[in-house]
């Protein structure tokens, strides 16, 4: 029999060490159907069943709508979310729960909504968007997750919309902004994410409506406001080295908001119309600085809101209406809502959000939903639902046409549309909560229908459905 040295024992014992750490560990498959018409499947650790690895795949009404791969209870690899006509609506690549690689975004359709390049977590190099028509919506490049360089959108017919540019996450420079038939309606320049210099805004034939010079962001002389016969509004007000008040006025020459500065900062009281003339909202400054109280109306005229600031920051009592009648009232120290002052007021007397909304937010991990996905819907949650990593006024941006009738017939106005997240983040029940117009009210519906999945609320660690309320606003310029 040969003898090995005492060297090739430990190399021979090294080597089988390593063969020990490259073995696959044993995984448990688990498949649950914990709600009607829906189940998961996934592998856990058998030796340590909380932990997720391998595989996951979660199926809704027949459709695999989530499908990727844990490593260490951490996202890993590509990951696929599906609509319920199975076309996917993001593909993203993580590596141990953190982003990187290609990050694509999709229209119910199927088309391209988003193209994107994460590395470890920040996105890096060119982002691309499109419209549902497939012509280009926006595109700018990142470096370090900070924009940088040359930023511009598109209108759905191709037409130039706007062109900014960065410099380290901030607005610098020049910047332009189009009309749909490539008007110039608003040219001027920032200074490290200020405005700085003079400000031009135009009216739809290219005439020059306002002129306003600024210094480090703070509005400082009113230069010139003129009506559409090209001569001087005598209604503008004084603005002189930051000091005066102003009445600006849109291209219709209704005015849209009267202001008082101090210094180039907001002074007083400020108050902003709808082109209706009825009041818009009304704030109090003092420095730049909302301080005191805020209200803000519905179109029609009737209180929507009344609510109280410090330095910027909700402070004090908050009261919200509707149809002239309180909903929900509570009160704000510092940015934060106070519990056990909340109420929300419901014609049968029971709302689940005044119950959550006094309940002290409790830190707790995020699991599968279960039990019955047609639940009764909160309003509030610990984590709200999230659309596309905050994306949501974006998208609304992109997608919503104002009807040419309406533009036609300066019908403008505020329509409310209220929706469910339903527990595993799909739109549900969407329908018209408080109406404008006919015109508007059908097109801010039809953009509502068309808004892909989201992420669902959660509340103490459990998805729940969650009911929503969006404000479409239609503005005419």
């Amino acid at each position: 029999m040969t003898k090995l040295s005492l060297f090739s024992i430990l190399i021979l014992a090294v080597f089988n060490i390593g063969l020990v750490t490259d073995v696959e560990p044993e995984l448990k498959k688990i498949t649950e159907f914990p709600a009607k018409e829906y189940s998961r499947s996934y592998s856990v650790l058998k030796n340590s069943p909380t932990v997720l690895q391998g595989d996951f795949i979660e199926t809704y009404k027949g459709v695999q709508i989530t499908q990727g791969t844990y490593y260490n209870n951490l996202p890993d690899g590509n990951w696929i979310f599906r609509g319920l006509n199975n076309k996917a609506e993001r593909v993203l690549s993580y590596e141990k729960g953190i982003l990187n690689g290609n990050s694509m975004r999709f229209y119910k359709t199927g088309d391209t909504c988003s193209v994107s390049f994460y590395k470890m977590g920040r996105i890096e190099g060119e982002q691309r968007s499109f419209h549902l028509n497939g012509k280009p919506l926006s595109s700018g490049t990142f470096a370090g997750g900070k924009a940088v360089g040359k930023f511009t959108e598109w209108y759905d017919n191709a037409q130039i919309k706007s062109i900014k540019h960065y410099e380290n996450n901030k607005l610098q420079g020049e910047y332009q902004y189009f009309s749909a038939s490539g008007i110039l309606l608003i040219e001027g320049n920032y200074k490290a994410g200020l405005l700085d210099g003079i400000n031009r805004e135009f009216y739809p034939d290219g005439k020059l409506r306002l002129e306003m010079e600024y210094k480090n962001g703070n509005c400082w002389n009113l230069i010139h406001q003129l009506k559409k016969n090209g001569k001087e509004n005598k209604k503008s007000g004084k603005l002189v080295n930051g000091n005066g008040t102003i009445n600006l006025y849109n291209n219709d020459e209704a005015l849209v908001n009267t202001e008082t500065f101090s210094n180039g900062l907001l002074e007083g009281t400020s108050t902003q119309y709808y082109k209706n003339g009825k009041t818009e909202s009304i704030a109090e400054y003092h420095a730049g600085r909302r301080n005191g109280l805020y209200a803000d109306y519905y179109s029609s005229g009737e209180i929507y809101r009344k609510s109280f600031y410090t330095n910027d920051t909700l402070n004090g009592h908050e009261i919200r209406y509707s149809d002239n009648k309180i909903f929900k009232e509570g009160d704000y120290k510092m940015g934060e809502k106070v519990p056990g002052t909340w109420k929300v007021y419901s014609p049968n007397g029971f709302s689940p959000e005044e119950i959550l909304e006094n309940t002290p937010v409790k830190s707790e991990e995020l699991h599968f939903p279960d039990g019955d996905l047609n639940a009764e819907a909160f309003s509030f949650a610990e984590v709200m639902p999230d659309f596309l990593d905050g994306e949501f006024q974006s998208f609304l941006k992109a997608n919503t046409k104002y009807p040419a009738e309406a533009m036609h017939n300066g019908i403008q106005g505020t329509c409310y549309i209220s929706f469910i997240i339903n527990k595993l983040g799909f739109v549900e029940d969407v329908k018209v909560a408080k109406g404008t117009s006919p015109l508007l009210d059908a097109e801010a519906l039809r953009v509502m229908k068309t808004l892909p999945r989201w992420t669902p609320g959660y509340i103490g660690g459990q998805p729940v459905r969650i009911e929503m309320k969006q404000p479409v606003r239609f503005v005419l310029k």
